[in-house]
Protein backbone atom coordinates (compact mmCIF):
# COMPACT_ATOMS: atom_id res chain seq x y z
CA UNK A 1 0.00 0.00 0.00
CA UNK A 2 1.17 3.73 -0.91
CA UNK A 3 0.51 6.66 0.45
CA UNK A 4 1.41 10.20 -0.96
CA UNK A 5 3.56 7.68 -3.36
CA UNK A 6 5.38 5.98 -0.45
CA UNK A 7 5.02 2.33 0.54
CA UNK A 8 3.48 1.91 4.12
CA UNK A 9 2.91 -1.22 5.75
CA UNK A 10 -0.80 -1.71 7.49
CA UNK A 11 -0.03 -4.40 9.35
CA UNK A 12 2.00 -1.75 11.63
CA UNK A 13 -0.59 0.37 11.36
CA UNK A 14 -2.89 -2.25 13.14
CA UNK A 15 -0.50 -2.85 15.54
CA UNK A 16 0.30 0.84 16.68
CA UNK A 17 -3.64 1.06 16.98
CA UNK A 18 -4.50 -2.55 18.82
CA UNK A 19 -1.65 -1.64 22.02
CA UNK A 20 -3.96 1.40 22.87
CA UNK A 21 -7.47 -0.38 21.99
CA UNK A 22 -6.04 -2.99 24.19
CA UNK A 23 -5.48 -0.73 27.10
CA UNK A 24 -8.43 1.09 26.67
CA UNK A 25 -10.65 -2.08 27.12
CA UNK A 26 -8.29 -2.95 30.27
CA UNK A 27 -9.19 0.29 31.82
CA UNK A 28 -12.32 0.38 31.51
CA UNK A 29 -12.75 -3.70 32.84
CA UNK A 30 -10.40 -2.87 35.90
CA UNK A 31 -12.94 0.60 36.64
CA UNK A 32 -15.88 -1.49 36.19
CA UNK A 33 -14.89 -3.90 38.35
CA UNK A 34 -14.12 -1.66 41.19
CA UNK A 35 -16.89 0.74 40.63
CA UNK A 36 -19.36 -1.98 41.04
CA UNK A 37 -17.31 -3.31 43.89
CA UNK A 38 -17.33 -0.04 45.61
CA UNK A 39 -20.91 0.53 45.11
CA UNK A 40 -21.42 -2.67 47.10
CA UNK A 41 -19.34 -1.45 49.96
CA UNK A 42 -21.74 1.85 49.93
CA UNK A 43 -24.65 0.51 49.88
CA UNK A 44 -23.88 -1.82 52.78
CA UNK A 45 -22.31 0.94 54.72
CA UNK A 46 -25.27 2.82 54.44
CA UNK A 47 -27.30 -0.34 55.61
CA UNK A 48 -25.57 -0.38 58.32
CA UNK A 49 -25.80 3.49 58.93
CA UNK A 50 -29.48 3.02 58.81
CA UNK A 51 -29.47 0.32 61.14
CA UNK A 52 -27.43 1.74 63.49
CA UNK A 53 -29.79 5.00 63.58
CA UNK A 54 -32.84 2.45 64.61
CA UNK A 55 -30.79 1.40 67.29
CA UNK A 56 -29.63 4.95 68.87
CA UNK A 57 -33.35 5.43 68.58
CA UNK A 58 -34.44 2.67 70.72
CA UNK A 59 -31.86 3.12 73.43
CA UNK A 60 -32.60 6.30 73.42
CA UNK A 61 -35.84 5.92 74.25
CA UNK A 62 -34.96 3.49 76.78
CA UNK A 63 -32.54 6.28 78.33
CA UNK A 64 -35.71 8.75 77.93
CA UNK A 65 -37.86 5.95 80.11
CA UNK A 66 -35.24 5.95 82.81
CA UNK A 67 -34.88 8.66 83.74
CA UNK A 68 -38.72 9.47 84.41
CA UNK A 69 -39.97 5.99 86.11
CA UNK A 70 -43.07 6.59 87.18
CA UNK A 71 -43.95 6.76 91.01
CA UNK A 72 -44.84 2.90 91.76
CA UNK A 73 -43.40 0.75 89.20
CA UNK A 74 -40.53 -0.55 91.43
CA UNK A 75 -42.92 -1.26 94.35
CA UNK A 76 -44.68 -3.75 92.30
CA UNK A 77 -41.40 -5.08 91.03
CA UNK A 78 -40.50 -5.81 94.30
CA UNK A 79 -43.80 -7.26 95.17
CA UNK A 80 -43.70 -9.61 92.52
CA UNK A 81 -40.42 -10.72 94.19
CA UNK A 82 -42.39 -11.56 97.46
CA UNK A 83 -45.22 -12.73 96.66
CA UNK A 84 -43.19 -15.52 94.51
CA UNK A 85 -40.42 -16.26 95.57
CA UNK A 86 -37.54 -17.73 93.44
CA UNK A 87 -37.53 -20.51 96.29
CA UNK A 88 -38.70 -21.81 99.65
CA UNK A 89 -41.83 -20.45 99.13
CA UNK A 90 -43.27 -23.55 101.54
CA UNK A 91 -41.14 -21.88 104.37
CA UNK A 92 -41.79 -18.19 103.84
CA UNK A 93 -45.48 -19.21 104.12
CA UNK A 94 -45.50 -21.48 106.74
CA UNK A 95 -43.10 -18.48 108.79
CA UNK A 96 -45.86 -16.19 108.04
CA UNK A 97 -49.04 -18.39 108.65
CA UNK A 98 -47.62 -19.78 112.52
CA UNK A 99 -47.12 -16.25 113.47
CA UNK A 100 -50.71 -15.13 112.41
CA UNK A 101 -52.12 -18.57 114.37
CA UNK A 102 -50.14 -17.49 117.34
CA UNK A 103 -52.26 -14.03 117.09
CA UNK A 104 -55.35 -15.86 117.56
CA UNK A 105 -54.03 -17.65 120.18
CA UNK A 106 -55.25 -20.85 118.57
CA UNK A 107 -52.93 -23.46 119.60
CA UNK A 108 -50.60 -25.34 116.47
CA UNK A 109 -51.42 -29.21 116.96
CA UNK A 110 -49.36 -30.13 113.51
CA UNK A 111 -47.86 -28.33 110.35
CA UNK A 112 -47.10 -30.99 107.34
CA UNK A 113 -45.95 -29.90 104.14
CA UNK A 114 -44.93 -31.43 100.69
CA UNK A 115 -43.26 -29.68 97.87
CA UNK A 116 -44.93 -31.15 94.16
CA UNK A 117 -41.30 -30.17 92.20
CA UNK A 118 -40.65 -27.94 90.01
CA UNK A 119 -42.51 -27.83 86.85
CA UNK A 120 -41.65 -25.50 83.83
CA UNK A 121 -39.92 -23.10 86.40
CA UNK A 122 -42.68 -22.66 88.85
CA UNK A 123 -42.76 -24.54 92.47
CA UNK A 124 -45.88 -25.66 94.01
CA UNK A 125 -46.08 -26.89 97.54
CA UNK A 126 -48.96 -28.29 99.70
CA UNK A 127 -49.07 -27.17 103.50
CA UNK A 128 -51.37 -29.22 106.12
CA UNK A 129 -52.25 -26.97 109.67
CA UNK A 130 -53.81 -28.60 112.11
CA UNK A 131 -54.92 -26.71 114.80
CA UNK A 132 -57.24 -26.23 118.08
CA UNK A 133 -59.55 -22.71 118.42
CA UNK A 134 -62.39 -21.78 120.73
CA UNK A 135 -64.19 -19.27 118.34
CA UNK A 136 -65.41 -19.52 114.78
CA UNK A 137 -65.63 -16.31 114.27
CA UNK A 138 -61.90 -15.74 114.95
CA UNK A 139 -61.17 -18.64 113.31
CA UNK A 140 -63.12 -17.32 109.54
CA UNK A 141 -60.69 -14.10 110.25
CA UNK A 142 -57.64 -16.00 110.16
CA UNK A 143 -58.67 -17.91 107.07
CA UNK A 144 -59.70 -14.70 105.81
CA UNK A 145 -56.23 -13.16 106.27
CA UNK A 146 -54.36 -16.31 105.46
CA UNK A 147 -55.62 -15.97 101.62
CA UNK A 148 -53.83 -12.29 102.16
CA UNK A 149 -50.29 -13.27 103.49
CA UNK A 150 -47.71 -13.61 100.92
CA UNK A 151 -46.50 -15.26 99.09
CA UNK A 152 -49.27 -16.62 97.09
CA UNK A 153 -51.54 -18.74 99.47
CA UNK A 154 -54.83 -20.23 98.01
CA UNK A 155 -56.88 -22.33 100.75
CA UNK A 156 -57.53 -26.33 99.14
CA UNK A 157 -59.81 -27.46 101.93
CA UNK A 158 -61.06 -27.04 105.09
CA UNK A 159 -62.02 -29.99 108.04
CA UNK A 160 -63.78 -28.83 111.11
CA UNK A 161 -64.46 -31.16 113.82
CA UNK A 162 -64.51 -31.24 117.36
CA UNK A 163 -62.75 -33.35 119.88
CA UNK A 164 -63.50 -33.84 123.87
CA UNK A 165 -65.13 -30.54 123.24
CA UNK A 166 -62.68 -28.74 121.23
CA UNK A 167 -62.71 -27.77 117.80
CA UNK A 168 -60.22 -28.74 115.91
CA UNK A 169 -59.66 -27.26 112.14
CA UNK A 170 -57.33 -28.90 109.47
CA UNK A 171 -56.21 -26.89 106.82
CA UNK A 172 -54.86 -27.45 103.36
CA UNK A 173 -52.84 -24.89 102.04
CA UNK A 174 -51.14 -24.85 98.18
CA UNK A 175 -48.32 -21.73 98.21
CA UNK A 176 -46.51 -20.87 95.10
CA UNK A 177 -42.94 -19.78 94.03
CA UNK A 178 -41.28 -19.09 90.35
CA UNK A 179 -37.64 -18.83 89.02
CA UNK A 180 -36.26 -15.54 87.86
CA UNK A 181 -35.42 -15.28 84.52
CA UNK A 182 -32.01 -15.90 84.32
CA UNK A 183 -31.08 -13.74 80.85
CA UNK A 184 -32.40 -10.16 80.24
CA UNK A 185 -33.93 -9.03 76.60
CA UNK A 186 -31.67 -7.75 74.54
CA UNK A 187 -31.07 -3.92 75.01
CA UNK A 188 -31.89 -3.40 71.02
CA UNK A 189 -35.73 -4.28 71.55
CA UNK A 190 -37.96 -1.95 71.72
CA UNK A 191 -39.56 -1.57 75.32
CA UNK A 192 -43.26 -2.97 75.49
CA UNK A 193 -45.20 -1.12 77.71
CA UNK A 194 -47.44 -3.31 80.27
CA UNK A 195 -51.03 -4.55 78.97
CA UNK A 196 -53.96 -4.27 81.28
CA UNK A 197 -54.43 -7.63 82.50
CA UNK A 198 -50.76 -7.65 83.64
CA UNK A 199 -51.30 -4.27 85.78
CA UNK A 200 -54.11 -5.63 87.28
CA UNK A 201 -52.23 -8.82 88.62
CA UNK A 202 -49.39 -6.35 89.98
CA UNK A 203 -52.07 -4.70 91.24
CA UNK A 204 -53.69 -7.38 93.04
CA UNK A 205 -50.28 -8.17 94.21
CA UNK A 206 -49.41 -5.72 95.90
CA UNK A 207 -53.10 -5.94 97.91
CA UNK A 208 -51.29 -9.02 99.78
CA UNK A 209 -49.45 -8.49 103.30
CA UNK A 210 -46.20 -8.69 102.99
CA UNK A 211 -44.03 -10.84 105.14
CA UNK A 212 -42.67 -9.47 108.65
CA UNK A 213 -38.85 -10.66 109.92
CA UNK A 214 -37.96 -10.88 112.63
CA UNK A 215 -34.22 -8.71 113.49
CA UNK A 216 -32.04 -10.56 115.87
CA UNK A 217 -29.79 -8.51 118.30
CA UNK A 218 -26.57 -8.93 118.35
CA UNK A 219 -25.20 -11.16 121.48
CA UNK A 220 -21.58 -11.51 122.85
CA UNK A 221 -19.95 -14.84 122.37
CA UNK A 222 -20.84 -17.49 124.67
CA UNK A 223 -17.55 -19.22 125.94
CA UNK A 224 -18.61 -23.09 126.13
CA UNK A 225 -16.55 -26.08 127.27
CA UNK A 226 -14.95 -28.43 124.40
CA UNK A 227 -16.15 -31.53 124.45
CA UNK A 228 -13.42 -33.01 123.02
CA UNK A 229 -11.00 -32.46 126.03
Amino acid sequence: MKKFGIPVSLEANIKVIFIPFVTTIACITIFSLLGLNGYKRVVSRLTELRELGKTEKLLQNKVDVLRNIPEGILDKADVALIVLPESNAATYSVAQIRKSIVEYNFTINKIDTKIQGNKEGSEKALITFEISYDDELRLMELLGKIQSIAPLTRIEALIVKTINNVGVAEIELVTYGLDLPTQLPAITEPIVSLNENEIDTLDLMSGLTMPQTTKLDKKEFINRNNPFQ
